[in-house]
């Protein structure tokens, strides 16, 4: 538990105090520190390629992310690229390759 108050940090997200973040599809791309972080300017912003390998430590800080699977039939979320939409067929396959 932080002993940090809300009143100096309004947002409420403490900047390095979370180790581990579990994102979804939808959140990439992912930068760290991430906008929501009272203090984004903790260290530089960094691009931090999840959709890669599916976890991924911040280089600067260490706060580790790893990247949920998508659900089978949920709807594709909209990417900003065609990597991102690529990687997450490629997930996709490899999850109902392993359920088969």
């Amino acid at each position: 538990m932080s002993h940090y108050s809300n009143t100096l940090f309004p947002k409420g997200i403490v900047p390095n105090a979370q180790t581990v973040y579990h994102v979804g599809w939808e959140s990439l791309p992912l930068t760290c520190p991430t906008p929501e972080m009272s203090l984004w300017n903790s260290h530089p912003q960094v691009y931090i390629p999840l959709h890669e390998t599916g976890k991924y430590s911040c280089i600067y800080c260490g706060t580790t992310y790893i990247l949920d699977d998508p659900a089978p039939g949920e709807p594709m979320p909209e990417f900003a690229n065609t990597e991102l939409e690529k990687s997450y067929f490629y997930r996709l396959e490899q999850i109902r390759s392993s359920t088969d």
